[in-house]
Order: structure tokens, then C-alpha cells, then sequence
């Protein structure tokens, strides 16, 4: 089960891509109340469970679940000057804390630019009984363009990402250490995904009044 939640981290890591400041990219990861999207694999489903405005930003909770319906883990994100990032993970397991990013991390490509590149620097907080700080540095590159063909449908032009993790300093436990794969459908979400421990594909989604099956 420690692998699953181990996975799941490197999948929420992969998520988290910008190698541009382009402000006109279409929306890969779209959010909104009730959107879900389902999965062939351990991370059987996520979905949009609420949404909270302030005058800056729009936050956003999301909560993933395993094959039997089961939750185990939820994220935030928000969305400052129409980008979205993620800020926290809370997993359902003891033996992972609650990790927050800062800064956040953003949570959908801002590139759809073959070869584009950038490396974040970012902190994560551990909220355990001593509350430690980690430095990590995540690398992404963009791939290549391609056009993924799934039984819930044909989606062009979909950005695919390398995504490397690795910590700046010696750590005991390396939860996001690794190297993934994660293909973004425009205006759908991740539609594919290669993790360390497995891999995936969607089988399904409800994104606003659309519905993939």
C-alpha cells in the first residue's frame, strides 16, 4: 500500500509543469466542482470536490481515490492570475505527512512548445511532529506532441512530460525521488501516465457538461 501513496506523490509531482511564462496556453488541466476523471490503475479516480473564492485567487480541493472508491489523498490548488498551482498534499496513510510547497508549484504544462525545458527550485514542508523543511528541485521537459487514442476517445496534440525529482540535500526518506511521464489532453487533463511503480490510462471523465466514456 506504501507504494501506492509513493506513486501517487510522483504522479501529483508531475502534474506540477512550467517551462514558460506564455499566458495564452489553452487550459490542460481544467477545474471545476464535480469534474472527474477515472483511471485503469491503482489511482483509480480524482475529482473536484470544492471551490472556495477570494478576492485574488480561486482555491481548489481536489481528493483522488483507489479502485474500491476508497479516498487516499487530497490535494489544494489555487488559481492566482488565471494560473493554477499547487500548493498541499494530505495523504490517508501514516506513513507519508502533509506536504505543502512554497512556493506552490504550478499544476498544469504552460508549454505546449516541443524541447522547452525549466527547472523549479521549490521547498516542501513536512507538517509531521517536527515539521521539516526539505529543498527540492524538479526538472521537466517537454517531449514531444502527440495524438494518444483511448477507448473514451481521440485526443490531438497532447503535451507530453518528463518529469525528474531529486533532493538538494541528503534525506531519510526521498518520497517524490524519481522520474515520470504524464500526457496532458487540452481541455481534458492527464489522459496518460508512467510512474516508477506503473502505469495508466483514463477510461473515463466528466470535465463541465462533457462526459468521456
Amino acid at each position: 500500500m506504501k507504494s501506492v501513496y509513493l506513486a501517487a506523490i510522483l504522479f501529483l509531482l508531475t502534474l506540477v509543469f512550467s517551462c514558460s511564462e506564455n499566458t495564452n496556453m489553452p487550459d490542460y488541466f481544467p477545474m471545476k466542482v464535480n469534474n472527474t476523471w477515472k483511471y485503469a490503475g491503482e489511482m483509480a479516480k480524482m475529482q473536484v470536490t470544492e471551490e472556495t473564492r477570494t478576492n485574488d485567487k480561486i482555491d481548489y480541493h481536489v481528493v483522488y481515490f483507489d479502485s474500491l472508491g476508497i479516498p487516499i489523498w487530497e490535494e489544494r490548488h489555487s488559481r492566482i492570475d488565471g494560473r493554477l498551482y499547487w500548493t498541499s498534499f494530505t495523504p490517508q496513510s501514516v506513513f507519508i505527512p502533509e506536504i505543502r510547497f512554497n512556493p506552490p508549484l504550478p499544476s498544469s504544462p504552460l508549454s505546449d512548445r516541443l524541447g522547452d525545458k525549466k527547472v523549479i527550485e521549490s521547498v516542501e514542508t513536512r507538517l509531521d511532529s517536527t515539521t521539516e523543511t526539505v529543498p527540492i528541485t524538479v526538472e521537466y521537459e517537454v517531449e514531444s506532441i502527440e495524438t494518444v487514442e483511448l477507448p473514451c476517445g481521440l485526443f490531438p496534440d497532447c503535451v507530453k512530460m518528463r518529469m525528474t525529482i531529486s533532493y538538494t540535500e541528503d534525506v531519510e526518506k526521498p518520497y517524490m525521488a524519481g522520474t515520470s511521464y504524464i500526457w496532458y489532453a487540452r481541455g481534458i487533463g492527464p489522459v496518460s501516465y508512467i510512474l516508477p511503480s506503473g502505469r495508466s490510462t483514463l477510461i473515463s471523465a466528466k470535465i463541465g457538461n462533457r462526459e468521456l466514456k
